[in-house]
């Protein structure tokens, strides 16, 4: 399966492509198993002012976080939670104060 587009950390020695920027190149857009001649290759700055500059809806969604009221551990779904909750020595310990 092919990889999917990325922003990929590079040390090429090249000029920024941005608007004639030429400052030395940090990063590169594009696929790691395609021809790195169709990357876009950016500075640290212009890759920063691209990413600030991303439409909401195409922005990540937050992840949501689950949290134990009795021992603090953390889960990234509710089913983790409910699962831990049947097994959480705090909340065994509180229950049976």
């Amino acid at each position: 399966m092919a990889e999917k587009c990325q922003i990929i950390k590079t040390t090429v020695a090249v000029g920024c492509e941005t608007y004639n920027c030429h400052k030395k190149v940090s990063y590169a857009i594009g696929r790691p198993d395609g021809p790195p001649q169709l990357w876009r290759y950016l500075c640290e700055d212009c890759t920063r002012d691209m990413l600030s500059c991303i439409p909401e809806e195409l922005q990540p969604e937050p992840v949501k976080v689950y949290t134990c009221d009795y021992c603090g551990e953390t889960f990234d779904a509710s089913i983790k939670l409910a699962t831990h909750s049947r097994t959480c020595e705090a909340r065994k310990k509180a229950v049976t104060k």
